[in-house]
């Protein structure tokens, strides 16, 4: 008698061994505000939108700060991000975006 697996083996190879693979994948980037993720759903560029765009860390802060003095991001979250900023990187947000990306292609 032929179990399940084998037939699955035998009609899907590859994905087979995919899905018994030990490969991992690292993300660096997590939405830790649910706020935030709602913007991102209501394709909304936030202040993490705008970090990505940056290409040093000063120029992110003062992104932050924007935001902050702007009220569209509250001093808890502003100090996390700077935080953030100072000891992972301007990269620790996700890869860099163009100028003129989220446009094209959307959040």
């Amino acid at each position: 008698m032929v179990d399940a697996d084998d037939e699955f083996r035998r009609a899907y190879p590859n994905l087979h061994d995919e899905l018994e693979g030990s490969e991992q994948c690292v993300v660096d980037g997590v939405r830790t505000s649910e706020e935030q993720a709602e913007r991102a759903a209501a394709r909304v560029p936030t202040v993490t939108d705008h970090v990505r765009r940056c290409e040093t860390v000063e120029e992110a802060i003062e992104i932050v700060d924007y935001f902050e003095e702007r009220g569209e991001v509250s001093e808890e979250r502003a100090s996390s991000l700077r935080s953030q900023l100072v000891s992972r990187g301007v990269r620790s947000f996700g890869e860099r975006r163009e100028p003129g990306e989220i446009e094209r292609n959307g959040l």
